[in-house]
């Protein structure tokens, strides 16, 4: 009886976790123009994401970009070749299609 009462009250502590953790939504990066060398730094909610692609040729193979993140407010910034070239911030919106176009 110990046991089952031990089990009852994990996966109500487990239910109560899942309930209050926020889902993650799928946000698309994307940049038609981006070329070279490219940076791209998301911040916000706890999150500090960098990407590179250190290229001499004018091929882009770091766009499109997509990653899960919790709903909120972030902001991105965008450097090419060693230059910053954007610093904006974006909103990620539950259950709706996220797509930030840099550039």
């Amino acid at each position: 009886m110990k046991a089952l009462f031990t089990l009852l009250c994990c996966a109500n502590a487990m239910l109560a976790t899942a309930q209050t953790v926020p889902a993650n939504d799928t946000v698309r990066f994307e940049c038609p123009n981006c070329q070279g060398n490219m940076k791209l730094m998301i911040n916000g909610k706890g999150t500090n994401m960098t990407y590179e692609q250190k290229s001499s040729s004018n091929v882009n193979t770091l766009f499109p970009v997509a990653m899960p993140l919790p709903p909120g407010k972030y902001y991105y910034t965008y450097w090419q070749n060693g230059v910053q070239q954007m610093h904006l911030p974006f909103i990620i919106k539950a259950g709706e299609k996220n797509v930030v176009t840099v550039k």
